[in-house]
């Protein structure tokens, strides 16, 4: 599961909320203002005292942070969790496995999955909704058990999520939030450089040299 620098940060107004896992680092749930540079711990990464991989997908919902969680720690295990962070209380709580939410409206989307501890990994059932408690779960759209989905996101009014067809190739498909599959995308055209564009690198206007000056010791995070 490929992650970039993009879905591990977000912006709300003069604060950005960010954290990042890779080269040896292990970041917790950070924020930064960007006018006085001062930068707070929300919460910490750990899980049951143990460090972990960390969050990725951030989307922010008025006082609430929704995130995945991958509770494991290194590059060879996936064991994800929608996670839902109170930004104001610096609390965090599970609300189901999953990973890649997308909060619209008052409805979390998100790869809803199931951990198969034979190989350490998390196996994608479909794509689910539910409200922002975490509760009433309902599927939009079942995955056949040979594929996986490396991406979700919206556009326009539809989802668009990329995956593995029945020859194991990648392909962008639009899907509507009722579960209706409105086709594949033909990788070279706008709608999916559009969609690649945004889910790569969220782009929210961030000056990337301000997480670096506050953490000087980081650079891999803007590398």
């Amino acid at each position: 599961m490929s992650r970039g620098l993009g879905d591990v940060y977000k912006r709300q107004g003069n604060d950005i909320y960010y954290s990042y896992s890779g080269s040896g680092l292990r970041m917790d749930l950070m924020k930064i203002n960007t006018k006085t540079h001062k930068k707070k711990m929300i919460v910490s990464n750990k899980y049951k005292g143990r460090t972990t991989n960390g969050f990725f997908d951030l989307n922010i919902k008025g006082n609430n942070i929704y995130a995945t969680y991958n509770i494991v720690d290194g590059s060879d295990g996936f064991n994800c969790y929608i996670c839902k962070i109170n930004v104001k209380k610096k609390t965090k709580k599970l609300l189901t496995k999953g990973h890649h939410p997308i909060v619209i409206g008052n409805k979390i989307y998100f790869v809803k999955t199931k951990y198969n501890k034979t190989f350490f990994q998390d196996e994608d059932k479909g794509i689910y909704v539910m409200n922002l408690s975490g509760k009433k779960i309902r599927k939009v759209h079942k995955m056949s058990s040979s594929s996986y989905i490396y991406s979700l996101g919206s556009y326009g009014k539809s989802l668009v999520y990329e995956h593995t067809d029945s020859n194991q190739e990648r392909v962008y498909t639009r899907l509507s939030k009722q579960g209706k599959r409105l086709g594949d995308l033909d990788p070279n055209d706008t709608i999916t450089s559009t969609y690649t564009g945004a889910d790569s690198s969220y782009d929210c206007g961030v000056d990337l040299s301000l997480i670096h000056i506050s953490e000087p010791t980081r650079h891999s995070l803007i590398s």
